[in-house]
């Protein structure tokens, strides 16, 4: 007999949007098949027809999160997941970890590559592109310059691998030294 398959989906919030959408989806497309746990930073503000939630409030946007380390909130949130899924996840997905919502989420999204664990980052939007607010507060909380920042907010090992959107956002991570063997392209599924 194999072993169910466990996810950890990990994002600020679920709040209406398109990440809270592209999260619903998932869940419905992976229904039966797997275990599935979504750890967000503050309570469902969507009626959300998803698995378990489970609600750790340091993941929240910076200026409503609780303060907490990034080495807690990797222990908040391996305690979360094992606690609904019987077992760590065999994959942690992450929504927009480097988006500059969150200065702790980047260094949780390290640790955990550091540590080995397998990490699937799925980037809707980027920082460096559009967003020089967000971009500024990386820098100046995480990187001091920008290669420490790509390093820290971009991690590369032979079990990180990343998601995007479109072709211009592959084309982006490839540049910037992705493999494309850890690239994957997933079109948008917001409808």
């Amino acid at each position: 007999m194999s072993e169910t398959f466990r996810i950890a989906i990990v994002h600020y919030h679920l709040r209406t949007g398109g990440v809270t959408r592209v999260i619903q989806h998932a869940s419905s497309a992976l229904s039966g098949q797997v275990k599935m746990v979504v750890i967000v930073g503050e309570p469902p503000q969507v009626e959300a027809p998803l698995p378990h939630v489970a609600v750790i409030n340091g993941l929240g946007y910076e200026g409503a999160r609780q303060k907490r380390g990034a080495q807690q909130l990797v222990q908040q949130m391996r305690m979360a997941a094992r606690r609904v899924l019987g077992a760590p996840p065999h994959i942690w997905h992450f929504h927009n970890h480097a988006l500059g919502k969150s200065r702790v989420l980047p260094e949780v999204v390290y640790h955990l590559a550091q540590t080995g664990e397998r990490l699937l980052l799925q980037l809707h939007d980027f920082a460096e592109d559009g967003r020089p607010a967000n971009y500024r507060f990386l820098l100046d909380h995480l990187g001091g310059d920008t290669g420490k920042l790509g390093a820290l907010l971009y991690p590369q090992a032979s079990h990180v691998h990343y998601a995007v959107l479109n072709r211009r956002d592959q084309c982006f991570l490839q540049r910037a030294g992705v493999p494309e063997t850890h690239l994957h392209l997933l079109p948008n599924a917001v409808w």
